[in-house]
């Protein structure tokens, strides 16, 4: 009887040990509870000399609408950086460029076209000013430009697909 008791004592520690032992590889690999949503597997998207994105957004994956993005008022050029994703949810970081100027960007790192632009910047009298991403070599190579509205009914509103994935800088003072 003494051996038998010893026999399922071993047992039920060994199943104890075992049991703490995936109880723990679950919690050191586990999420913080507050660890930022918006900072992705990549890092925090980031545009030089701004001190942050103008706004953070989080909408469910899968919703299409209107107002699924904020529009982007006359005079900017207003990025949408798709900055993490959950099952659920999309999180976003905003980024308002007024400046005519080149900007250096990083951490723009999902590689999907489903991220986008709007350049809202007045079109001036030949309409071409535009703004351009470019990527990270010595030459600076052209990889989009997106022009400025000549007239549009809604300009807030005219999202234009981008992909930043190689994206390194954006110029908004470019002719397209």
């Amino acid at each position: 009887m003494i051996k038998t008791a010893r026999k399922s004592k071993g047992r039920s520690a060994a199943v104890l040990v075992g049991a703490l032992a995936m109880l723990l590889s679950t919690v050191a690999f586990a999420p913080s509870a507050f660890a930022d949503p918006y900072i992705g597997p990549y890092g925090e998207p980031r545009v030089e000399d701004i001190s942050g994105p103008w706004q953070k957004i989080d909408r469910p994956r899968g919703e299409e609408s209107r107002n699924y993005l904020p529009g982007c008022p006359r005079y900017y050029v207003c990025l949408y950086v798709l900055s993490n994703q959950t099952s659920s949810r999309n999180y976003w970081y905003v980024f308002r460029l007024y400046d005519e100027r080149g900007y250096t960007v990083s951490d723009f790192n999902y590689n999907t076209s489903l991220q986008w632009i709007i350049n809202n910047q007045v079109g001036g009298s030949d309409g071409k000013v535009g703004a351009e991403t470019l990527d990270s070599g010595i030459i600076m190579d052209r990889i989009a430009c997106y022009p400025a509205p000549d007239t549009v009914v809604d300009p807030s509103r005219q999202f234009r697909s981008a992909n930043w994935y190689d994206v390194w800088n954006i110029r908004t003072n470019a002719y397209c």
